[in-house]
């Protein structure tokens, strides 16, 4: 399955459809729940915690661009609750020098659903979605000010490893072992 940086990850939870980006990046197929939803979604408050490279200062001439970065350099999905976009989730795969490849994981919810929980059950479902691909590493790296995401990547089975320095980052991991 990780033969290729690229791979599907398609999973519903009890309030959540998450599917790979299959829209392109031109923004040319792109339907108006997405336009509408990344609109919505890719708020400065949501952005503020990522890196300023993946930040926005003007969403109709960059959009394109930021999407078809986050194509390019990892796998995009959308998260949809009530039939409507309120996230991404940007999965870009590692390799190593073992059998086990590293997935570092990024997520990003809609200022309107935050604080119901929507975070938890992505990671959640994300973990359980990724178990049969074992064995992987997942890697989460949280801004020291995200408490809510290091406490979502926690209850998750996320564990902090302080020897990982990074700027201003705290590093999770997940192991998932292979089973059977």
């Amino acid at each position: 399955m990780f033969g290729t940086d690229k791979f599907k990850v398609d999973f519903t939870t009890a309030r959540l459809r998450v599917q790979s980006w299959n829209s392109g990046a031109d923004g040319s197929s792109w339907s108006d729940i997405e336009v509408t939803g990344l609109r919505r979604l890719l708020t400065p408050a949501v952005l503020r915690h990522l890196p300023p490279s993946m930040h926005l200062t003007d969403f109709d001439s960059e959009i394109q661009g930021w999407v078809g970065e986050r194509l390019d350099e990892s796998n995009l999905l959308k998260v949809s609750f009530e039939q409507r976009l309120v996230g991404l989730v940007i999965l870009a795969v590692e390799t190593t020098k073992s059998r086990r490849p590293n997935v570092h994981i990024g997520y990003l919810l809609a200022e309107d659903t935050w604080g119901q929980g929507l975070a938890s059950e992505l990671i959640v479902g994300l973990v359980e979605a990724l178990s049969p691909l074992a064995p992987v590493r997942l890697v989460g790296g949280v801004e020291r000010g995200n408490s809510a995401s290091a406490r979502v990547l926690e209850k998750a089975g996320f564990a902090c490893d302080a020897q990982v320095p990074m700027d201003g980052v705290d590093t999770y991991f997940l192991d998932i072992p292979e089973t059977g």
